[in-house]
């Protein structure tokens, strides 16, 4: 967040608040060491990498959490990655959508991507 394209900036404070709202309600899926080595290694076999690393880490933990959603500000890229995932891959203002409301439960599973590649 640190790094959209936005003005003013956002201080590192006020992203630890957003980060902090949705760690407070949302369930976090940790990747383990031979997660990150199959998602690099498929990567590279297909001659990929960079930015898309970190993106494949994410569609990684949403198919692994069975994410209802994957709320995202790079649509495109995330539903060339997946495909199959392409009619959860949103942004986050979507209307309707429980991110936009911020009335998700435990029964909404929802994978987030930060622009941390920005």
């Amino acid at each position: 967040m640190t790094r959209l394209p936005v003005r003013p900036a956002i201080p590192p404070e006020q992203a630890l608040l957003f980060v902090g709202n949705i760690y407070d309600r949302f369930a976090v899926v940790a990747r383990h060491a031979e997660e990150y080595f199959h998602t690099i290694r498929g990567l590279a076999e297909q001659g990929l990498g960079r930015s898309l690393v970190y993106e494949a880490l994410i569609v990684r933990c949403a198919r692994k959490a069975k994410a209802d959603a994957l709320f995202t500000w790079d649509v495109a890229d995330f539903q060339r990655m997946a495909p199959e995932l392409a009619d959860r891959i949103r942004t986050p203002r979507r209307e309707g959508s429980a991110c936009a409301r911020g009335d998700a439960d435990d029964e909404d599973r929802v994978a987030l991507s930060t622009p941390a590649a920005w």
